[in-house]
């Protein structure tokens, strides 16, 4: 049983190595192949897909906000869930 587990736990690895793989080279050869239809009206859309700093600033603006909520709860949180793991090993290795 042991010995199957083993074959099964290689060909696991080479087989997601070579689906790996597989996938790159598919999605490298989409890209390569692609075609340009040229002209302005390309142009216009990616300049309408452009991510802008204005576009951007309500989202880090809320994540800044949030953060700051998030440090001021987290930190004691974290350092009591921290104390009560910790207050126990000390009590029991000093009581041994």
């Amino acid at each position: 049983m042991r010995r199957l587990k083993e074959v099964f736990l290689s060909f696991r690895k080479r087989a997601a190595a070579i689906a790996s793989t597989t996938a790159v080279m598919a999605l490298t050869s989409i890209a390569v192949f692609a075609e340009e239809t040229g002209g302005t009206d390309t142009s216009a859309a990616l300049d309408a897909m452009v991510i802008k700093e204005a576009d951007l600033m309500p989202l880090f603006n809320a994540v800044a906000s949030n953060l700051g909520v998030i440090l001021k709860v987290g930190i004691p949180l974290f350092g009591l869930f921290l104390a009560v793991s910790i207050i126990p090993k000390v009590i029991r290795y000093f009581t041994k």
